[in-house]
């Protein structure tokens, strides 16, 4: 996918795109593109496929009408997906990026100077220290590429507010990885809400939205540490 498709692509998804939105996603890009290789941004994407692998992944579905204009924590947001691309198209909404590794941090602030964005804040800790002081904080929550979905829901429930929305952004496997899930869903008193299905626009790739609504405060326990999940997954 080019510039140009992929200023018709999100014409034909977005009511209204604006020429101010549009010049932040070429700049996102030229940010990107400049500094994916001193800091390892992006783990195979370069050149054009930032548009399509990227950009039109993290804006495929819509916010739900539930989390417009309310606060919204990326988790892993890495070079910033889905996190800025849905600033740019969402400006409503006050987003913050949590992002443990310190480079990669940096470039989202700079990121976020740069296209002069608002309501938008980087936070440079792992989620299961930054819950300590931000428990049940957030109004919804969104993850690309972070993790298997049994570890993702212990790092991502104890931030959502109860009736808050979790939001994974998953591929082919998304079935799969919803019956590995089970256990964790019922722990952490989560529910799956939907299941979206839907492709990249010219590769095709199938992608899912996973979304789970909090039924009730998740176990004071719970996150435990990144180690003791990685061995004994939920």
């Amino acid at each position: 996918m080019d510039r140009l498709q992929f200023e018709n692509w999100i014409k034909s998804q977005f009511e209204k795109v604006s020429d101010e939105q549009l010049a932040n996603f070429d700049l996102y890009y030229h940010l990107l593109t400049a500094k994916n290789n001193d800091i390892n941004l992006l783990s195979r994407a370069t050149g054009l496929d930032i548009y399509e692998k990227h950009f039109s992944d993290s804006l495929l579905f819509s916010l739900p009408e539930s989390l417009r204009g309310k606060t919204i924590i990326d988790l892993g947001s890495g070079a910033g997906f889905p996190g800025i691309p849905l600033k740019i198209m969402y400006p409503d909404n006050y987003i913050y990026l949590l992002e443990p590794t310190r480079k990669r941090a940096d470039f989202l602030k700079v990121v976020i100077a740069k296209l002069d964005l608002k309501k938008i804040e980087v936070i440079n800790e792992r989620a299961e220290d930054f819950v300590a002081s931000s428990r049940e904080m957030f109004d919804g929550l969104v993850a690309r590429a972070v993790a298997p979905l049994n570890i993702l829901l212990e790092l991502a429930s104890p931030l959502v507010k109860v009736g808050g929305l979790v939001l994974a952004y998953k591929g082919e496997r998304a079935d799969q990885e919803l019956i590995e899930a089970d256990m964790a869903l019922k722990v952490l008193n989560l529910k799956v809400t939907h299941q979206l299905t839907s492709h990249l626009p010219t590769l095709q790739h199938t992608r899912n939205l996973l979304i789970f609504e909090k039924e009730a405060p998740t176990p004071i326990r719970y996150p435990r540490l990144y180690a003791a999940i990685k061995i004994r997954p939920l």
